[in-house]
């Protein structure tokens, strides 16, 4: 109703600005008075301004030894529903403060200077909340470390402490882009000290090849966007998938390729520096699974001395 009645307002002043009236105002006391008595559409407005005619016309003499205090009576029922709604501001807090902040806004604005100009305040501080939320998103990590544990900032951990899913919540614009190169890196050096020892050496050598970037849930016009802007010829197609699920098996099944060639590098380790001529070591091979990027690696057979 009050929604309505603001579109109104702003139709009827705009075309009684190219006439010489009187400016058109409202009062929200009215507005709840009308809300309160179930009134639906603005029909309700002809019947409310027929009644003020009448009381100009006809019933104000009847009215004129009754107390202001009565009057306002009136008005103060009919916005207690609204100030009712305080009660609500704790348990708005505790959803979101962002919300929380544009209703105390919203509130002291409209009580302490004017319907009119409050709610023009209060639409301006949301929407600059809305770009302050666009150019500083939330963004979350979840992975398993190697030791079993949960290393996440998310809700799920990955069952594979090769793969590392991040999420950023928002459109990649030029206002947050360095937010979100900043808050992956993080994201990475977090991930890289759960590693172990030994396979740094096999992070850096993978590096070095190059990193596979996997995309997700590419929408068609994110897709069309990639297209025009040239992002498949530096990466290929087969590593966009419709479901995090489907890229979370293809990345699992590197992360297996990556661990059976950290655990034979770890095993010729282990085979050079042992001195016994009665070493349990024998001629062994290790062979990696192709993956969509890579072909088969293969490594040399170790021969016992």
């Amino acid at each position: 109703m009050l929604i309505q009645e603001l579109y109104a307002i702003g139709i009827t002043s705009l075309l009684g600005g190219c006439f010489p009236v009187y400016p058109v105002s409202t009062a929200l006391g009215r507005t709840m008075v009308n809300v309160n008595s179930g009134s639906k559409t603005l029909l309700s407005t002809v019947f409310s301004c027929a009644l003020l005619l009448a009381t100009i016309l006809w019933l104000g003499p009847y009215l004129r030894a009754l107390p202001r205090c009565v009057l306002a009576s009136i008005i103060t029922v009919a916005l207690k529903s609204m100030f009712m709604k305080c009660a609500q501001v704790k348990r708005i807090y505790s959803i979101s403060k962002i919300d929380f902040t544009i209703w105390m806004v919203s509130f002291f604005c409209t009580a302490l200077i004017n319907v009119m100009e409050g709610l023009a305040i209060s639409i301006l501080f949301a929407l600059f909340t809305v770009i302050c939320r666009s150019q500083w998103p939330k963004w979350h990590y979840f992975f398993r470390s190697t030791d079993g544990k949960d290393a996440k900032n998310g809700e799920n951990a990955t069952e594979n402490p090769d793969v590392c899913v991040f999420r950023f919540d928002g459109p990649l614009l030029f206002t947050n882009v360095e937010r979100f190169k900043h808050s992956l890196k993080l994201t990475t050096d977090s991930w890289m000290k759960t590693w172990k020892p030994e396979r740094h050496k096999t992070a850096n050598e993978f590096k070095d090849i190059g990193v596979v970037l996997y995309l997700t849930a590419a929408n068609g016009p994110l897709r069309a966007a990639l297209k025009a802007s040239g992002f498949f010829d530096i990466v290929d197609r087969e590593h966009l998938f419709p479901t995090l699920k489907d890229a979370l098996a293809i990345a699992s099944r590197n992360g297996g390729a990556l661990r059976l060639l950290s655990e034979a590098r770890k095993e010729q380790t282990n085979h050079q520096v042992s001195k016994s001529p009665t070493s349990p070591f024998g001629t062994s091979s290790a062979s990696l699974p192709p993956t969509p990027s890579s072909p088969i690696v293969r490594l040399a057979p170790i021969t016992k001395k």
